[in-house]
C-alpha cells in the first residue's frame, strides 16, 4: 500500500477494478497509536513483539507462549524505562 502523499494522490488507486479503493480511503485517515510514543516502545516491539510474532504465525509457538513473551518479556524491557 503507498503510503506517501503523491502515491495516494494517484488516480490508479481509486479504480474499482484494483481494489484499492477502500485501503485508500482508510489510509488517509490513519494516525500514528499514542503507544509509540512510550518509552521502550521501539525496543520491545523489534527484540520482543516482532520475532514472537513471526514464530506463533509461523507454528513454532501457541497462543499462550506467545502471550508471555509479548507480555513477560515485554515487561522487562518496560521495566527498564519505568522512573
Amino acid at each position: 500500500m503507498p503510503t506517501g502523499d503523491a502515491a495516494l494522490r494517484d488516480p490508479s488507486l481509486t479504480a474499482a477494478e484494483d481494489g484499492w479503493a477502500t485501503g485508500v480511503a482508510v489510509a488517509r485517515r490513519l494516525t500514528p497509536s499514542p503507544v509509540l510514543a512510550i518509552r521502550g516502545c521501539p525496543e520491545w516491539k523489534d527484540k520482543i513483539a516482532t520475532p514472537a510474532f513471526q514464530q506463533y504465525y509461523r507454528g513454532a509457538t501457541g497462543l499462550g507462549e506467545l502471550h508471555e513473551q509479548l507480555v513477560g518479556d515485554g515487561n522487562r524491557i518496560f521495566d527498564r524505562y519505568r522512573d
